[in-house]
């Protein structure tokens, strides 16, 4: 026997009035009402999730451990790093460059000037 069995339509109290129909009646998902956790450490994650209460009156809790995901934020560093070294070294030979031809421009006009 369930707390339900006195209801003529399961969530109502009575019929409905005439000319009512019911258009949708649902439950909520469990995930709505789950609990979740989750515990970082350097080499992995551990998920836990406490779910609905099962018909023998047990709770359902799940475990997931996922090693290294912490170290893919490091590979996402990683890549940071060398797109910055990468544009340390673009614009360092652009400097260069730009030095030597100031200097080339600099010498023609000397020489141009002795001319």
């Amino acid at each position: 026997m369930t707390e339900y069995d006195h209801e003529p339509i399961r969530g109502l109290p009575g019929d409905l009035p005439a000319g009512e129909r019911i258009l949708w009646q649902g439950s909520p998902e469990w995930r709505t009402f789950a609990r979740t956790a989750l515990h970082t450490r350097w080499n992995g994650q551990l998920y836990a999730v406490l779910g609905n209460e099962g018909d023998d009156g047990r709770w359902q809790m799940r475990f997931w451990w996922k090693p290294f995901v912490p170290l893919l934020w490091l590979g996402g560093l990683l890549v940071a790093f060398g797109g910055l070294l990468a544009l340390i070294g673009r614009v360092a030979q652009d400097v260069k460059r730009v030095r030597v031809n100031d200097k080339i421009a600099f010498r023609k006009t000397q020489q141009d000037m002795l001319k």
